[in-house]
């Protein structure tokens, strides 16, 4: 009994999601899918078997391309709703869901846009889409990372100051760094102030401006930092040397050796300052989990 429900339950899938619809799928199999889906599927005298699950096969692509909106919101602004929904379908084509939960449905769409050779008409116009929906993911990925404690200005503070040079940074695992090569996080900035119940006019003139903003960069380095402080997802571009500093934190290097970095970045009479300036803003941010005198593959995982 169970095989044989397993058996069914597996055949109507391949019907639903089918790309090509369910007739054609149909028809494609021959008479004894369509002889078979009769027994399983009742007709009445307004839908066919057929009718009747192409019913659920266009609310199963309707519900996943309405979950891709909620998560790309921006990228959809930036395409038109039109050709979103024939980005959605190209890309449900290439890379059907492989996971029960809506929440990963939009896990692959940054690296369709980039890299799928089916994906060419939607990589411009504007040029950065990609980007744009790398940007968006991380955003997703930082909302539902881990929760973790973060260190106070008084905890760093506590830290005796001849133990600092062999410490390393452990960072609350809702961080996400991005290197991309367009601005895309002034596009979703705009978007952000629209969505807002905010008493600022003219916000869809600042999203045509941002657009039109976008459209007219050359690619570039534009480092991004993506992080979440309680509920709230924050994103902020990096200039590069504080990108540099975060990455070699990221590594697993010690602040000395970020120190040094500064100083042959900024000269050593500017590297304190500067290390002081970062520090302070990371823990502001919300970024530092806790500081560790062990090598990086000692520091103790996320919980």
């Amino acid at each position: 009994m169970t095989t044989a429900l397993s058996t069914l339950q597996r055949r109507l899938r391949e019907l639903i999601v089918a790309p090509s619809g369910v007739a054609a799928a149909i028809e494609e199999l021959g008479e004894p899918a369509a002889a078979a889906l009769e027994q399983t599927v009742r007709s009445d005298g307004k839908l066919s078997a057929i009718g009747r699950l192409e019913v659920y096969a266009n609310a199963y692509f309707y519900r996943i391309r309405d979950c891709l909106e909620g998560d790309f919101g921006a990228l959809h602004a930036a395409m038109g709703g039109d050709r979103f929904h024939n980005l959605a379908t190209a890309y449900l084509i290439a890379f059907p869901p492989r996971h029960p939960s809506l929440r990963f449905a939009g896990d692959r769409l940054a690296e369709f846009i980039t890299a799928h050779e089916t994906a060419a008409p939607f990589r411009s116009n504007p040029d950065g889409l990609g980007d744009l929906a790398h940007l968006e993911w991380a955003i997703v990925e930082a909302f539902d990372a881990a929760d973790a404690e973060v260190v106070s200005r008084d905890e760093l503070a506590s830290i005796d100051p001849a133990l600092w040079v062999d410490l390393r940074f452990v960072f609350q695992p809702a961080l996400v760094r991005l290197d991309l090569d367009y601005p895309v996080h002034r596009f979703r900035l705009a978007w952000d102030a629209q969505q807002r119940d905010d008493p600022e006019p003219n916000h869809d003139d600042a999203l045509e401006d941002a657009l039109a903003e976008l459209a007219s960069f050359e690619r570039g380095f534009h480092p991004i930092l993506v992080w979440r402080s309680d509920e709230r997802v924050s994103y902020r571009g990096l200039e590069p040397v504080e990108a540099a500093c975060l990455d070699i934190a990221l590594a697993g290097d010690s602040f000395g050796t970020l120190c040094e970095y500064l100083a042959s970045e900024v000269g050593d009479g500017e590297a304190p300052n500067h290390a002081a300036a970062l520090l302070a803003r990371w823990q502001a941010d919300g970024l530092i989990r806790g500081l560790s005198a062990m090598p990086p593959t000692q520091i103790a995982p996320y919980p």
